[in-house]
């Protein structure tokens, strides 16, 4: 049987890549309106040079107004958003909210190396609300070892959502992605939700070469329709959070959110 949830989020999916002018050129217009939308931080200035709403979504802002931050040992928000939660692992647990977690074990899809790679290590967990800019980027220069669609739910992952249902981010569809780095390797997962169940990566163009460094900054992928990203590093990167981080707060691509002290 499918679910209501499903059969949403495939309408969404080709309502939002209808190219006739009039249609794609209201739904883009209702959005800037409703969300109070800055064209003008954009690549593209007019909702007519966008071909799909989804086009729109997935705009590509003006890099100058995106500086990347840091000496090399600088971890940046690899997007813009608003911080969750964030701090250290716990052996096994992750914290979901202020009394909610949830198992890394289960979050890596039971990947028995990467549980014992990651344990008591660091974690970050970044929100994209539908007025956020939607492309995702790399915290630190990574050299891609791996990244596995992990199929699942695609509940909303709002506030609302993660108060209201345990273990929200292991149920729900994710890519994960490990990197490795000389300074330290690190995980970025991409959580699917409901109406954005499409996720790009930038090698997928790349003809498979996993192997092909891509440096901080650089866009790894972005949500056809936006969600979030759990960033996780291993105990031995001895990370040290920024001590102005704070939970709630709103954070833009590039800024330094902490710092790899093993460097």
């Amino acid at each position: 049987m499918i679910r209501p949830s499903r059969i949403l989020s495939w309408c969404v999916y080709r309502l939002s890549r209808i190219k006739i002018r009039i249609i794609k050129n209201s739904l883009i217009g209702q959005f800037i309106r409703r969300y109070k939308i800055d064209l003008s931080e954009f690549q593209r200035e007019a909702k007519e040079d966008y071909s799909t709403f989804n086009d729109f979504f997935t705009r590509e802002i003006k890099s100058e107004l995106r500086p990347i931050l840091g000496p090399k040992n600088a971890v940046i928000s690899p997007v813009d958003g608003i911080i969750v939660a964030y701090g250290s692992i716990d052996g096994d647990t992750i914290i979901q909210l202020k009394n909610s977690d949830y198992s890394l074990h289960r979050l890596v899809n039971e990947n028995e190396k990467l549980k014992a790679e990651y344990m008591n290590g660091y974690f970050a967990t970044i929100y994209l609300a539908p007025n956020n800019y939607h492309r995702v980027h790399m915290p630190l220069d990574g050299t891609l070892k791996n990244s596995k669609l992990i199929p699942g739910k695609i509940f909303p992952v709002n506030q609302n959502s993660l108060k209201k249902i345990t273990n929200l981010y292991i149920k729900n569809q994710r890519l994960i992605n490990v990197f490795d780095n000389p300074i330290s390797p690190f995980i970025l997962i991409l959580v699917a939700a409901l109406n954005v169940s499409s996720i790009t990566t930038s090698w997928q163009s790349r003809l498979g070469n996993n192997e092909k460094l891509i440096s901080k900054g650089e866009e790894m992928g972005r949500f056809n329709l936006g969600s979030t990203v759990l960033l996780l590093f291993p105990e031995t990167s001895q990370l040290q959070w920024l001590d102005t981080l704070k939970v709630g707060e709103n954070l833009k691509m590039g800024e330094i959110i902490a710092k790899i002290s093993n460097y």
